[in-house]
């Protein structure tokens, strides 16, 4: 079965040689496998590490832990705002790409739902990144998602303020639907970016309000780290 994969993968290499959607290696980039948006160089030089983020660093109480696949700094935060504001086709290479950051990493925690944390629509802007993500995720993973179990009900404008500042500017920013028997135990929280973390840790306490012993994990595309 290995033999037949591979003489599948180099055909497709030698005859269709379709373009890495990231193309961090010009000429050497090309994708060996069908449906694939990037290929295995890009992936190898991205999804390489287990990026934990450290509960204490974002003084996490409602989330269990946080991962991310990337750190946002040099072309991550180009390609991190193409998808937030001019790209929404980038979420199913990101969502891809996180895909397999889970299957190395996550694999074993058995989540019974995806949850995204929703972005405002706003002018010039008629799509949520984290929900894109989140459809992609379930898609790729055969999870569950459920869209609208957070709905945000304000416009925020965190990077103006510090950490206090940014929990302050929450308040009131989401809301969760109403949910009858509700019977999920392990949520993964998807974002694209995560910074101070106050978005994701507003979003999981209110999960939580539906059962208080309910476990919620984040899962990012990139995040920020910063003293």
């Amino acid at each position: 079965m290995q033999i037949l994969e591979s003489i599948k993968d180099n055909f497709v290499d030698i005859f269709y040689l379709r373009e890495c959607s990231l193309g961090f290696y010009e000429n050497k980039c090309k994708l060996s496998a069908e449906g694939s948006k990037v290929c295995s160089i890009c992936k190898k030089k991205l999804v390489n590490n287990n990026l934990e983020i450290e509960n204490k660093s974002r003084n996490f109480k409602n989330i269990s832990k946080c991962f991310a696949v990337v750190e946002y700094k040099n072309y991550i935060k180009d390609l991190v705002l193409e998808l937030k504001w001019k790209k929404p086709e980038r979420a199913e290479l990101f969502a891809e790409l996180m895909a397999e950051f889970y299957k190395k990493n996550l694999f074993d925690y058995q989540f019974d739902l995806i949850v995204p944390v929703p972005g405002f629509i706003t002018q010039g802007r008629d799509w949520s990144p984290s929900i894109l993500l989140a459809q992609y995720l379930s898609k790729f993973l055969k999870i569950p998602v459920k869209i609208d179990l957070l709905q945000k009900t304000k416009k925020t404008t965190l990077h103006k303020y510090n950490l206090k500042g940014r929990k302050q500017n929450l308040q009131d920013a989401y809301k969760i639907s109403d949910q009858e028997n509700f019977s999920f135990q392990k949520i993964l929280l998807i974002d694209d970016l995560v910074a101070s973390g106050s978005t994701l840790e507003y979003c999981a306490g209110l999960i939580k309000i539906l059962n208080t012993n309910i476990e919620v994990f984040a899962l990012v595309f990139a995040a920020s780290f910063f003293d």
